[in-house]
């Protein structure tokens, strides 16, 4: 229960990021956006979310995440 966000970061990078971060799984994330295809692209995207998040960038995923989905 209460596993997931509506932005986070992907399942597969979960395990550390939640002990080392407090951060959760989100439906969408920024790897998402940017249609990432490399582990390492993924890794780098991710611990820039982790390191720079805040609640515009959350709402700036969302919007683009819906936006895309509408498109």
């Amino acid at each position: 229960r209460g596993k997931l966000t509506f932005v986070g970061t992907e399942l597969i990078f979960c395990d550390s990021e939640i002990k080392e971060y407090g951060f959760k799984p989100g439906l969408t994330g920024i790897v998402q956006l940017y249609n990432s295809t490399s582990d390492k692209e993924k890794l780098r995207l991710n611990e820039f979310y982790l390191r720079n998040y805040s609640l515009m960038m959350d709402l700036e995923i969302l919007f683009k995440s819906i936006v895309r989905k509408l498109i």
